[in-house]
């Protein structure tokens, strides 16, 4: 009957509840609704009726993911935000997309990438300062001074009081040791990322880097020029895991110890056994020109924002090279693979005449982005499987076009995908 409400209403799109045509990205809020209630136990929308159920789903944003569990990833908590977006054309525009999401989440659960660090207990507050003992009797003395001074012994009494002054600041800048030891800087820990007497990095110097707040960056930029002696046994492995260090970290510490010469070379050796003929060479400093790098695995069908960066006219033929940037910076692993802004190329591969029974449509392809390293990433246009054509129709993602005469507008938005698991040197 037109008017009647069918459907469960806690899953309903904003688009279905005020009676507006719905499409594929109506079940996409539905299928974010349903996600939601399975991480957190609780309906996304909820009333104490059907009206006030679609009221909440027209106006109320639903609670992070993050505030009813620390321990969920932040891939998935944007995976869900993105489905319940009251808006349809900031969602996901098609499940093939929400799928390869899902599906790169899953990848890296089951290889141990993702971990979730749990929140670290806030600390202590420092204990308050004593108050400090006042001599209230000092003021009425010098009181009764004054009522029996006379004139002329205004100088004795300038003299008492700058005594007076002198006898009450060196009484309260004399703070018990212990008072000064708490409220004051902790002067008994070493600096932070300074090596041992003998100049070699072990875990404990990295476990106080760690405990330091000090930015992974930085910390492997200090095992990186520095002689390390790092334990990387499991039972050490473990002990760095449970005191937060970061992924990154322990790897590069294991691959310092692996590259590092045979343990007799950097053995500690007490001061006292020998004396050195000449003072050791300096390690030599990396190339401040040379970037760091390093190689990571990029996985198939993962999505990549793009935006055209010109107009394409709607009578472009076969052949017509197309330009587009990256919208976000693209991670993998920790590491940046492809920076925002960077261009990423395609070429259109059938032109509208020839595609009658889906109206005016131009056909396109992409071809590869470049990374961070200077290498090429090969992209498609289509989130199917690796080896397959990979072409889709230049239809963007957001609003329709503005102009009939036009294929593609500039600042449109599309999704590429990586076009089979491929092996990139990528900045660190």
């Amino acid at each position: 009957v037109e008017g009647s409400i069918l459907g469960t209403v806690s899953y309903m799109s904003p688009e279905q509840a005020e009676g507006k045509p719905v499409d594929a990205r109506s079940d996409i809020f539905a299928f974010g609704a349903i996600l939601y209630e399975m991480v957190t136990g609780e309906r996304a929308f909820a009333g104490d009726s059907a009206i006030s159920t679609l009221t909440a789903i027209l106006r109320d944003e639903v609670r992070p993911l993050a505030q009813t569990s620390a321990a969920v990833p932040p891939a998935l908590q944007h995976i869900v935000w993105r489905c319940l977006r009251k808006n349809r054309e900031e969602r996901w525009q098609s499940i093939g997309e929400v799928r390869a999401a899902l599906g790169m989440l899953k990848r890296d659960s089951e290889s141990g990438i993702l971990f979730v660090p749990p929140p670290r207990p806030p600390a202590p507050p420092a204990p308050p300062a004593p108050p400090a003992k006042r001599s209230l009797w000092r003021v009425p003395v010098l009181v009764a001074l004054t009522g029996v001074l006379t004139v002329g012994g205004m100088v004795v009494l300038a003299g008492v009081l700058i005594l007076w002054a002198v006898f009450h600041h060196s009484s309260h800048s004399h703070v018990p040791a212990a008072v000064i030891v708490e409220t004051g800087p902790r002067h008994s820990r070493p600096a932070v990322g300074a090596k041992n007497a003998d100049g070699v990095l072990t875990n404990d110097d990295v476990l106080q880097m760690v405990n330091a707040d000090v930015s992974t960056k930085l910390i492997l930029q200090q095992i990186r020029s520095s002689k390390t002696n790092f334990n990387m046994s499991t039972s050490e492995i473990i002990r760095l895991a449970e005191a937060d260090v970061p992924a990154q970290v322990i790897d590069a510490m294991r691959k310092a110890t692996a590259a590092a010469p045979p343990a007799a070379t950097v053995a500690r050796t007490p001061a006292a056994a020998t004396a050195p003929t000449a003072p050791p060479a300096a390690d030599p400093a990396p190339p401040a020109t040379v970037p760091a790098s390093e190689t990571v695995t990029v996985l198939d069908r993962l999505p990549i924002p793009i935006r055209l960066s010109a107009d394409v006219p709607l009578d472009a033929p076969a052949g017509t090279p197309l330009h587009f940037t990256a919208e976000h910076d693209f991670h993998m692993h920790g590491a940046v693979v492809v920076a925002a802004g960077a261009t990423v190329t395609g070429e259109i591969v059938e032109s509208a005449h020839k595609r009658l029974l889906h109206g005016n449509r131009v056909m396109f392809r992409l071809k590869d982005v470049e990374t961070t390293g200077g290498g090429k990433l090969a992209l498609r246009a289509s989130p199917g499987r690796s080896g397959e054509d990979g072409r889709r129709t230049l239809d963007p993602l957001g609003a329709p076009r503005r102009s009939r005469d036009l294929a593609g507008a500039a600042g449109e938005l599309y999704m590429a995908y990586v076009d089979g698991d491929q092996t990139v040197t990528v900045k660190k």
